[in-house]
């Protein structure tokens, strides 16, 4: 338990030294943002490993696919909605195992087309470009962004599951 803590807390502070940094320069997604998206991305981790500690010789698990889907997310979106959705289809679609890496090549596919379809829906895939930091023009709201990525990813899925 106090192991956790830790992590968390480390978490939290790394985060926010980058935040900082970031908000000192005037730049979008500060402090709170970024100690948000450490301390998520932290608990990710944590559940992943805690997870995979569950069933641990049981199945081919890869405690890292979890963690692998936060990393690909928020490595080239800024939008968390999207990332979330992305994540959720690497959950669902992929097999995790190397040997048959057909899934991977279908889950970019699926996450590229959620990209593409969010982007012509939206004008951008870009957190700061959605809520108009620099330009104060709002693209859309963070609540419209969410509905947005559930429901593509909705979309996709059922359709997915008709094949």
């Amino acid at each position: 338990m106090l192991e956790n803590f830790g992590q968390l807390a480390l978490a939290c502070v790394l985060g926010g030294m980058i935040g900082y940094e970031r908000q000192s320069r005037r730049k979008s997604a500060g402090l709170r943002t970024n100690i948000l998206v450490c301390l998520g991305s932290c608990l990710i981790m944590m559940m992943s490993y805690d997870i995979y500690k569950q069933v641990e010789g049981m199945t081919n698990a890869d405690p890292a696919r979890l963690g692998a889907q936060v990393v690909s997310g928020i490595g080239f979106l800024g939008a968390g909605a999207i990332s979330g959705a992305i994540a959720l289809i690497g959950l669902l679609n992929s097999c995790g195992d190397l040997k048959h890496p057909s899934t991977k090549t279908q889950t970019y596919a699926l996450g590229r087309e959620i990209l593409e379809r969010f982007k012509a829906q939206n004008g951008s895939v870009l957190c700061h470009e959605l809520k108009g930091a620099g330009t104060g023009k709002v693209l859309r709201s963070c609540p419209d962004c969410i509905m947005d990525a559930c429901q593509l990813f909705e979309e996709l899925y059922e359709a997915k599951l008709r094949q």
